[in-house]
C-alpha cells in the first residue's frame, strides 16, 4: 500500500473554549449579582483541536477538517492549529455564521457546566464532507467526533464512513456526551474501525 501523507485527519466539532472559574454552582444565578473569576482567556475546544494538536505534539502528521465562522474566533482557531503544526487547508470558513464558542463554567466542587453556541460547527454536514471526500485518499485514519452532538450528520454517518473506508482510510468515532442513542449507532458501528464511547 502507498504511503499516506497524513497520519490522521480529525473531523467534526471545533470551537473556542473560554474557561470561567471558579463559581459556586450550588447557588441560583438569580442570586448572584457580580462574581469575581479568574482571567478569561480563550482556548481551543472540540475534538478537532483537542486531538489534532495533541497528536501533532507527538510528531504525527495531522490535519483538521471542520467548519469555522467568518469572525475573529475563526481566525483564532485557524492560527492556534497552525501554530501547533496541524494542517488547516481543510478548515471550511462558513460565511454568515459565527464560530462555535463554549463558556466552560467551573464550580468550586471541581465540576463544570458548558454554555455552548453551536455556530458554524453545525454546518459540518454530509455535503461538506462529500465535496472533499478526496482528502481521505491520503490519510491513514479519520477521527470523527462528536457524533452525539451532530444531529444534522449522525444519520448520514453509515454512508459517509462507507465511502471514506473505500478510499483505504480507516475510521475512528468518538461519541461524546452520554454516547448517544443505539439508533442510529447500530447502523454506524459496522463502518467504524475504532469506537470510542464517552
Amino acid at each position: 500500500e502507498q504511503q499516506r501523507a497524513a497520519d490522521c485527519i480529525v473531523c467534526g466539532e471545533i470551537c473556542v473554549d473560554i474557561a470561567v472559574r471558579t463559581i459556586d454552582r450550588t447557588r441560583r444565578l438569580s442570586a448572584l449579582h457580580t462574581v469575581h473569576v479568574a482571567p478569561l482567556r480563550p482556548g481551543t475546544g472540540g475534538i478537532v483541536p483537542n486531538c489534532a494538536m495533541a497528536m501533532a505534539r507527538f510528531g504525527l502528521n495531522t490535519s483538521a477538517f471542520g467548519c469555522i465562522g467568518d469572525d475573529i474566533w475563526g481566525q483564532f482557531l485557524r492560527q492556534r492549529l497552525n501554530d501547533d503544526g496541524v494542517e488547516t487547508c481543510n478548515l471550511v470558513t462558513v460565511d454568515g455564521f459565527p464560530s462555535s464558542v463554549t463558556a466552560v463554567v467551573g464550580g468550586e466542587d471541581g465540576e463544570h457546566t458548558f454554555l455552548f453556541h453551536a455556530g458554524a460547527s453545525r454546518q459540518f454536514n454530509r455535503s461538506t464532507i462529500e465535496h472533499r471526500i478526496d482528502v481521505f485518499d491520503r490519510c491513514q485514519y479519520a477521527l470523527f467526533g462528536y457524533s452525539a452532538l451532530m444531529p444534522e450528520l449522525e444519520h448520514d454517518l453509515p454512508d459517509i464512513f462507507r465511502r471514506i473506508r473505500d478510499t483505504g482510510c480507516q475510521v475512528a468515532l468518538d461519541t461524546a456526551g452520554g454516547g448517544g442513542s443505539m439508533t442510529p449507532l447500530d447502523r454506524i458501528l459496522p463502518h467504524v474501525d475504532i469506537y470510542i464511547p464517552s
